[in-house]
C-alpha cells in the first residue's frame, strides 16, 4: 500500500513538475527597452506570447546597444535586441553574433541643430568642431552620426561626441545648452522639436532620408544572438523568435488603443502622445517595418558598405564579407509558417 502511494505521489509529482521543467529558458539583453523598435519584445512579454510559445524569458534592460553586445559577447546575455552594425562590425574581430529576425529598415534616426547652427548648416562638413549628443559610443545613432560625418570627408575626431542616453536625460542634456545638435530617435526627437530647441536636418524617419544617409535599403534594428547559443538551444530560439514574431503582428494590426494599453507608462512619460503618433507613423510608413522578419541580402550588403565608409575594418571589405553566414532566417520563416492567418 504504502509502496504503491509512493509510485502516486512520485507520479503526480513529475506530472506537475514537467512543464516546468520542459519550459525552455533565455536570458535578453535590450539596449534600451523603452525605444519603439524594441517594442515587440515588451508585447510578446505582457501579452503572454512567451508562455504560450513555451519559453522563459528573463529581459534586462541595458541601456544602449553597444551594452547589447557586450552582453552576447560575455555569455551574459544569449538574444540580444540592437542594432544588426554590432555583427557587422564584431565579426571580423572572431566572434560569431548573427541576426536571427530584422525588425526595421531604420532606426529613425535624426540630426537635429540648435536654431542658430540649423540656419548655417549646409551639409555634413558644417558639423566640424560641434559638440553632438548620441546614445552612447557605438550605439546605433553615433553609428549615423559617424556615416554622415564621413560624406562630409570628415572623421570622428572632428566633433566632440557626447554620450546623453535615451529618454528624459537626453532631452535634458539638449535642453541644457552645452550641445549643437544630437543625433536620436522619436519621441526624443520630436519633444525637442516641438518645444523649439532644435531642427532637424537630416531625417530617416524619411524614405528620403534614409537614402542620403544609408544608399538605400537598410538592415536596422534586429533580434541578435550568436552561432554557438543557436545550435545548443534551437527549440528555445524558435519558440522566443515565434512569440516575437506574433508580437510584431499585433503591433502592426492591432487597434492602436489597444496597443498602448500593453506600453508600460515609463516607456513614454509625459509625452503619450508623441509615443502614440511615432507608433501610428510607422504603421502607415512603408519601408519602415520588415515585412515578415527577414534580412534580405541587399539590406546587408547596404548596411556593410555604409558602414564601410568610415569603419577601416570594414572599409573596401565588401567582396571579403561572408554576408550569408551574418544572418538566419529559419526561424523566422518557420514561425511566420506557423502563424499563418494568426495576427
Amino acid at each position: 500500500m504504502r509502496k504503491e502511494f509512493g509510485r502516486i505521489l512520485l507520479f503526480v509529482l513529475l506530472a506537475v513538475g514537467a512543464p516546468v521543467a520542459a519550459r525552455a529558458q533565455l536570458s535578453v539583453a535590450v539596449g534600451g527597452q523603452g525605444i519603439t523598435a524594441y517594442l515587440p519584445l515588451t508585447l510578446a512579454d505582457r501579452l503572454g506570447y512567451f508562455t504560450a510559445a513555451g519559453v522563459s524569458v528573463s529581459i534586462h534592460d541595458v541601456v544602449n546597444g553597444t551594452r547589447m553586445a557586450e552582453a552576447l559577447v560575455g555569455g551574459s546575455a544569449e538574444i540580444g535586441f540592437g542594432s544588426y552594425e554590432h555583427v557587422l562590425h564584431l565579426r571580423p574581430k572572431g566572434l560569431d553574433l548573427i541576426c536571427i529576425m530584422l525588425l526595421n529598415h531604420t532606426y529613425g534616426a535624426v540630426l537635429a541643430l540648435t536654431k542658430e547652427r540649423a540656419r548655417l548648416y549646409r551639409g555634413p562638413q558644417d558639423l566640424k568642431g560641434l559638440s553632438i549628443g548620441v546614445i552612447a559610443p557605438g550605439s546605433s545613432m553615433d553609428v549615423a552620426l559617424q556615416i554622415l560625418l564621413a560624406k562630409g570627408g570628415l572623421r570622428g575626431a572632428d566633433v566632440s561626441s557626447i554620450a546623453v542616453g535615451t529618454g528624459a536625460a537626453a532631452i535634458a542634456a539638449m535642453k541644457s545648452g552645452r550641445l549643437d545638435g544630437i543625433v536620436h530617435t522619436d519621441p526624443v526627437i520630436a519633444r525637442l522639436v516641438q518645444d523649439g530647441d532644435v531642427v532637424p536636418v537630416v531625417d530617416t524617419r524619411t524614405e528620403d532620408g534614409i537614402n542620403y544617409l544609408y544608399g538605400g535599403a537598410f538592415a536596422g534594428s534586429a533580434v541578435l544572438s550568436t552561432e554557438a547559443l543557436v545550435k545548443a538551444k534551437p527549440e528555445a530560439v524558435q519558440a522566443f523568435i515565434t512569440a516575437v514574431v506574433r508580437a510584431t503582428r499585433f503591433l502592426k494590426h492591432a487597434p492602436i488603443d489597444q496597443v498602448m494599453a500593453q506600453v508600460p507608462p515609463n516607456f513614454y512619460g509625459q509625452d503619450k502622445e508623441m509615443y502614440q503618433a511615432k507608433l501610428e507613423y510607422d504603421r502607415r510608413t512603408a519601408g519602415v517595418y520588415t515585412k515578415d522578419g527577414t534580412i534580405t541580402r541587399d539590406a546587408a550588403r547596404a548596411t556593410l558598405y555604409a558602414l564601410g565608409n568610415y569603419d577601416p575594418v570594414l572599409k573596401g571589405k565588401e567582396g571579403e564579407f561572408d554576408l550569408a553566414a551574418s544572418y538566419d532566417n529559419r526561424f523566422v520563416r518557420k514561425a511566420n509558417g506557423t502563424l499563418r492567418g494568426d495576427d
